[in-house]
């Protein structure tokens, strides 16, 4: 089978259209076996499709017969990764530094995903910082700072994303990792702009547009209060780690209980309305939607919608 074809499900891929990239490589491997590519393709698929036992099998497999492929030997580190098993997959990071020492790039992006995967913020925060001191490129400033953002540093995102944003105006991931970040921040008007920024690139989004909706909410003095706390924690995560960052934050959530419960006070008085009764739903309330509008994973596991996309041909 032809690269186009192959190249045809990589598209595919790219669109979650995993059944229809199954097929296409299904088809490539019945014709040619051995067809590294293919294989490398059907892993990354299952991979991406959230299947890692079914990835980790087909790699072994693979890998069986072609133990010296780096590629394959990454794919199986990922497997682990997304299956959860830390432990077998930092094994297969020290075999992988055995046999592919000169890979040091690919090495260091294991040790990230090991630390990230173990709370490790002020680790991980620390080496991409090293990485960025050697860097002024805007693609690599981009790709840092979304990095910075998905372990929630957010202060050091926002100045690299603030830098590369210049370069790429209309990139899609890069307003959508800038909404969610400004939106940490407790920032809302800035956080629409870039939604509105994200949406006009990608109209799917359906997570911006809840973002906009949910940021006119933290106009509501006790939920900013509460934004504000959030961001202060995320300050201290990266800062000092994850542990630390949780016994920082205890005498700050009880100065931040006083403001917050002066706040209802005041609305209360101000209002007429009594409203203690549903003070815990309020809050309970605010804080899933911060979690639906700042967290990719939890949105999409409840409201994204499956799609089934085709490529017509020609």
């Amino acid at each position: 089978m032809s690269g186009a074809s192959l190249n045809t499900a990589r598209a595919l891929l790219k669109a979650e259209n995993f059944d229809g990239a199954r097929r296409i490589v299904r088809k490539a491997l019945d014709e040619d076996p051995k067809n590294i590519n293919a294989w490398q393709l059907r892993v990354d698929i299952e991979i991406e499709a959230k299947q890692p036992k079914e990835a980790l099998k087909l790699v072994r497999h693979i890998l069986a017969e072609n133990p010296q492929n780096a590629g394959l030997r990454n794919s199986e580190f990922e497997a682990l990764m997304k299956a959860g098993k830390k432990r077998e997959a930092r094994k297969i990071r020290d075999r992988f530094k055995t046999d592919f020492p000169f890979l040091s790039h690919r090495i260091e992006l294991m040790d990230l995903q090991l630390d990230a995967a173990s709370g490790k913020t002020k680790s991980v925060s620390k080496k991409l910082q090293e990485f960025s001191s050697e860097n002024d490129n805007p693609i690599i400033l981009k790709d840092l700072g979304i990095a910075h953002h998905r372990i929630d540093d957010i202060f050091r995102a926002r100045r690299m994303m603030d830098q590369a944003h210049p370069e790429f105006p209309n990139d899609p991931e890069l307003n959508a990792a800038m909404a969610t970040n400004y939106f940490q921040l407790a920032r809302p008007g800035t956080a629409r702009k870039y939604a509105r920024l994200a949406l006009a690139a990608d109209p799917s989004n359906r997570r911006m547009a809840l973002l906009i909706k949910t940021s006119w909410l933290m106009y509501f003095p006790p939920f900013f209060l509460l934004s504000l706390m959030l961001a202060l924690f995320y300050g201290f995560d990266s800062l000092v780690g994850r542990i630390a960052a949780w016994i920082a934050l205890i005498p700050i959530v009880l100065i931040g209980l006083d403001f917050y419960n002066i706040a209802f006070s005041v609305l209360i008085v101000l209002t007429g309305f009594e409203l203690n009764f549903i003070r815990t739903l309020i809050v309970i309330g605010w804080i899933a939607l911060l979690l639906f509008v700042t967290v990719p994973a939890i949105y999409n596991k409840f409201f994204k919608r499956k799609k089934s996309v085709t490529l017509k041909k020609y």
